[in-house]
């Protein structure tokens, strides 16, 4: 469910948000981890997380056409357009180092009947200031509140109906424990932040 999200980032990050999600090389972080717990009433929790980073090197630009060409760390070559909006592009220069890096964690759990199916978001996104190195932070958090529709105990299969009404069935691992405290009419709630944070340095 890691994808079911996307962070949205605005055209003041479009100069690297461009090139990390063409097919450049990310790196995985060792922080990547799935974990399982019980909440304060005994119905399951699963948090993913991930943390992935770009790093490439500016090999040209072009200031007419605003277009940098960027060297990943595999030696590949990627030429970016950075669109008007992208602040202090003159201030890019060859030989800069473009540093990306991706968090995002998704917490998904069960509780008792409390506000309903509801689904609710927020955005937050900061820029250098005039004169620096282009680079900026698009920060996104989203909540998605489902109903328990029916629960099939013996193949782990739960039905959740979701803010738009549509139900969908759900597979739960064997590792995730309490699913035999989910009761019909539970809830369940997915939380999930996602940051993109880029900076252009010398």
């Amino acid at each position: 469910m890691r994808r079911i999200f996307l962070i949205q980032v605005t055209a003041a990050l479009a100069l690297v948000a461009t090139a990390a999600t063409a097919q450049a090389p990310w790196d995985r972080a060792p922080a990547d981890a799935r974990t399982t717990a019980l909440t304060d009433t005994d119905r399951p929790q699963v948090t993913l997380v991930e943390s992935v980073r770009l790093t490439a090197v500016v090999t040209a630009v072009d200031k007419p056409s605003r277009t940098v060409t960027l060297r990943h760390a595999d030696g590949g070559l990627e030429e970016v357009t950075a669109g008007p909006d992208v602040r202090n592009f003159d201030q890019i220069a060859v030989g800069d180092t473009v540093r990306a890096e991706y968090n995002q964690s998704t917490s998904i759990f069960a509780r008792p009947p409390q506000s309903g199916a509801s689904s609710a978001e927020g955005q937050s996104i900061s820029r250098a200031a005039p004169g620096e190195k282009p680079g900026g932070t698009a920060a996104v958090n989203q909540e998605a509140t489902g109903t328990v529709e029916d629960i099939d105990q013996d193949r782990r299969v739960v039905t959740v109906r979701g803010p738009q009404g549509r139900t969908q069935k759900v597979l739960v691992a064997p590792d995730v424990q309490g699913l035999e405290n989910v009761r019909q009419g539970d809830e369940v709630v997915i939380r999930h932040t996602a940051a993109l944070t880029i900076v252009v340095e010398k």
